[in-house]
């Protein structure tokens, strides 16, 4: 009946196992949907080749085929868009555009020159001198008359802003 395009025997063949193949589909994908479509695909591909089918005595290994073959495909196109995303991932961070990249050094300079700027100023002036002259703990608490464990403080505290805007913008 099948191979005369009766739809009688499509109904037939699809309320007996629909359900085995969803809950099939289901059990190794864990996906409603693609469970469904699986499903839905395996029967629609039963009908399309309904001529082409030899006997129907083993009609559901031959449906149990179709459908791991169908998930085979789906793993494998998965499997090739995941590499795909991977690889298209490891070019964007490899190549970043240069004006983007300078337009975010900007910025970040930006905040980083605010954040030093809004420091106290004992706290201020002794990151300046440590970062941009280069002295030394010992030098700078020499030159500004402090202790060099209150100038470890200082950096430390100044250090401490500069990564909450680093944090920040990540």
């Amino acid at each position: 009946m099948l191979k005369e395009g009766q739809p009688s025997a499509f109904d037939i063949i699809y309320k007996r196992y629909y359900p085995q193949l969803y809950r099939a589909a289901w059990q190794q994908l864990g996906c409603h949907e693609y469970a469904e479509e699986m499903a839905q695909e395996v029967l629609v591909q039963l009908y399309q080749k309904r001529t082409a089918i030899g006997s129907t005595e083993h009609l559901s290994g031959y449906l149990f085929t179709l459908l791991r073959n169908r998930m085979v495909d789906l793993y494998r196109q998965q499997k090739r868009k995941q590499n795909l995303d991977l690889k298209l991932r490891q070019k964007q961070s490899i190549v970043t555009p240069p004006a983007e990249l300078a337009l975010e050094s900007k910025q970040l300079a930006q905040d980083i020159e605010q954040t030093i700027s809004r420091l106290p100023e004992k706290c201020r002036v002794v990151f300046r001198l440590s970062r941009e002259q280069n002295l030394s703990n010992q030098e700078i608490a020499d030159k500004m008359n402090l202790s060099v464990s209150t100038v470890e403080k200082h950096i430390a505290k100044a250090l401490k802003k500069l990564r909450e805007v680093v944090e920040l913008r990540s």
